[in-house]
Protein backbone atom coordinates (compact mmCIF):
# COMPACT_ATOMS: atom_id res chain seq x y z
CA UNK A 1 0.00 0.00 0.00
CA UNK A 2 1.14 3.55 -0.87
CA UNK A 3 -0.85 6.93 0.06
CA UNK A 4 -1.34 9.39 -2.60
CA UNK A 5 -1.81 12.42 0.12
CA UNK A 6 -2.10 14.62 -2.84
CA UNK A 7 -4.56 12.73 -4.96
CA UNK A 8 -6.89 11.14 -1.99
CA UNK A 9 -5.99 7.77 -3.16
CA UNK A 10 -3.76 4.63 -2.61
CA UNK A 11 -2.09 2.25 -4.79
CA UNK A 12 -1.71 -1.00 -4.53
CA UNK A 13 1.12 -2.92 -5.23
CA UNK A 14 0.55 -6.40 -6.59
CA UNK A 15 3.30 -9.14 -5.81
CA UNK A 16 3.77 -11.20 -9.17
CA UNK A 17 5.42 -13.88 -7.64
CA UNK A 18 8.80 -13.77 -9.12
CA UNK A 19 10.30 -10.32 -6.89
CA UNK A 20 8.56 -7.78 -8.96
CA UNK A 21 5.06 -5.80 -8.62
CA UNK A 22 2.62 -4.72 -11.09
CA UNK A 23 0.32 -1.71 -9.65
CA UNK A 24 -3.58 -2.49 -9.93
CA UNK A 25 -6.16 0.77 -9.92
CA UNK A 26 -5.80 3.24 -7.13
CA UNK A 27 -8.48 3.23 -4.33
CA UNK A 28 -10.57 6.56 -3.99
CA UNK A 29 -9.81 6.87 -0.27
CA UNK A 30 -12.22 9.25 0.32
CA UNK A 31 -10.07 12.13 1.54
CA UNK A 32 -6.03 12.53 2.12
CA UNK A 33 -4.98 9.21 3.45
CA UNK A 34 -3.79 8.49 6.96
CA UNK A 35 -3.68 5.47 8.03
CA UNK A 36 -3.91 2.09 6.68
CA UNK A 37 -4.24 -1.50 7.62
CA UNK A 38 -5.22 -4.61 5.47
CA UNK A 39 -7.02 -7.72 7.27
CA UNK A 40 -9.78 -10.43 6.17
CA UNK A 41 -12.06 -8.57 7.94
CA UNK A 42 -15.15 -10.76 5.68
CA UNK A 43 -13.20 -14.10 6.45
CA UNK A 44 -12.76 -14.86 2.45
CA UNK A 45 -9.45 -15.44 1.69
CA UNK A 46 -8.97 -11.93 -0.05
CA UNK A 47 -7.69 -9.44 1.89
CA UNK A 48 -9.88 -6.41 3.12
CA UNK A 49 -8.41 -2.63 2.92
CA UNK A 50 -9.33 -0.43 5.82
CA UNK A 51 -7.89 3.35 5.31
CA UNK A 52 -8.54 6.41 7.59
CA UNK A 53 -9.13 9.77 6.27
CA UNK A 54 -8.35 12.87 8.94
CA UNK A 55 -9.57 15.21 6.24
CA UNK A 56 -12.77 13.67 4.90
CA UNK A 57 -13.13 13.01 9.06
CA UNK A 58 -14.00 9.22 8.35
CA UNK A 59 -12.65 5.55 7.97
CA UNK A 60 -13.63 3.05 5.37
CA UNK A 61 -13.60 -0.85 4.46
CA UNK A 62 -12.98 -1.29 0.93
CA UNK A 63 -13.86 -5.51 0.34
CA UNK A 64 -10.84 -6.93 -1.77
CA UNK A 65 -11.77 -8.68 -4.72
CA UNK A 66 -8.59 -10.94 -4.72
CA UNK A 67 -6.88 -9.20 -8.10
CA UNK A 68 -6.08 -5.48 -6.06
CA UNK A 69 -8.99 -4.09 -7.34
CA UNK A 70 -11.49 -3.42 -4.43
CA UNK A 71 -15.49 -2.98 -3.82
CA UNK A 72 -16.93 0.45 -3.16
CA UNK A 73 -16.37 1.78 0.59
CA UNK A 74 -18.44 1.16 3.45
CA UNK A 75 -17.72 4.55 5.63
CA UNK A 76 -17.34 3.55 9.83
CA UNK A 77 -18.45 6.17 12.13
CA UNK A 78 -15.00 7.82 14.15
CA UNK A 79 -14.85 10.82 16.33
CA UNK A 80 -13.19 13.63 14.59
CA UNK A 81 -9.76 13.52 12.60
CA UNK A 82 -8.99 9.76 12.54
CA UNK A 83 -5.18 9.19 11.67
CA UNK A 84 -4.80 6.03 11.83
CA UNK A 85 -6.10 1.99 12.08
CA UNK A 86 -4.79 -1.19 13.61
CA UNK A 87 -6.56 -4.81 13.44
CA UNK A 88 -6.44 -7.58 15.78
CA UNK A 89 -8.69 -9.80 18.28
CA UNK A 90 -9.11 -7.68 20.68
CA UNK A 91 -11.62 -9.15 22.49
CA UNK A 92 -10.69 -13.04 22.47
CA UNK A 93 -13.78 -14.16 20.44
CA UNK A 94 -12.12 -15.09 17.53
CA UNK A 95 -13.08 -12.17 15.65
CA UNK A 96 -11.14 -9.30 13.95
CA UNK A 97 -11.88 -5.71 16.35
CA UNK A 98 -10.56 -2.05 14.30
CA UNK A 99 -9.35 0.26 17.07
CA UNK A 100 -9.06 3.63 14.84
CA UNK A 101 -7.13 6.88 16.39
CA UNK A 102 -9.02 10.10 16.48
CA UNK A 103 -6.12 12.95 16.39
CA UNK A 104 -8.73 15.80 17.34
CA UNK A 105 -10.20 14.51 20.45
CA UNK A 106 -7.31 12.28 21.51
CA UNK A 107 -9.71 9.28 21.67
CA UNK A 108 -9.70 5.82 20.41
CA UNK A 109 -12.95 4.27 17.92
CA UNK A 110 -13.29 0.40 18.82
CA UNK A 111 -15.60 -1.93 17.18
CA UNK A 112 -16.15 -5.33 15.87
CA UNK A 113 -15.15 -5.91 12.17
CA UNK A 114 -17.31 -8.62 12.07
CA UNK A 115 -20.10 -6.44 11.60
CA UNK A 116 -18.52 -5.22 8.13
CA UNK A 117 -19.15 -8.41 6.27
CA UNK A 118 -20.48 -8.11 2.14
Amino acid sequence: MVANVIGGTASVLVNNGDGTFRAAPDVDTGGLPDGFALAFIDQDSNLDLIATSESAGRANVFHGNGDGTFAAPIGIATAAQPIGVAVGDLTGNGRLDLVIANYAEATLTIGSASCLGP
